[in-house]
């Protein structure tokens, strides 16, 4: 069974945050960029049997709470991780009184949120900074 949670020492956070670039960005030929966690931001990993699988990560400015991050690795989709973590997340931010959480979703990912609650908001729109197409997508808490 995988846990979620904060990740615990630097390897753990390490193994996520290499995990995030090589899902997320290595394929679009992002760079890489130093680790960072601002202090408004939560990141969480799912961890099965010692080893980083999934990740998620909270962000709250101003009340207003954004999903970033998610992703699984392939050989562990489709066992709910995914949704886990989310759930997860959105756990975190209504327990810090947000009402209302919004997500800017890869184009392939715009199922995967639909099935956990969130409707489109928008078009889909170029990412200013990573180039790829998102839809900015929402949801009550």
């Amino acid at each position: 069974m995988f846990k979620i949670g904060k990740p615990r020492g630097k390897a753990e956070a390490s193994e996520m945050f290499e995990m995030r670039y090589d899902l997320l960005h290595r394929y679009i030929g992002f760079p890489r960029e130093k680790p960072v966690v601002k202090k408004n931001q939560t990141p969480l990993v799912a961890v099965l049997n010692g080893k980083a699988v999934g990740t998620g990560t909270l962000s709250i400015e101003r009340g207003k709470s954004h999903i970033q991050y998610v992703a699984v690795k392939r050989k562990f989709r489709h066992r709910r991780i995914g949704s886990k973590t989310v759930q997860k997340l959105e756990e975190r931010a209504r327990r810090k009184g947000v009402k209302a959480i919004y997500v800017n979703s890869r184009k392939h990912a715009k199922k995967f949120f639909k099935q956990l609650g969130y409707k489109s908001t928008g078009k889909l729109f170029k990412h200013s900074k990573i180039g790829t197409l998102h839809i900015r997508m929402e949801k009550e808490l």
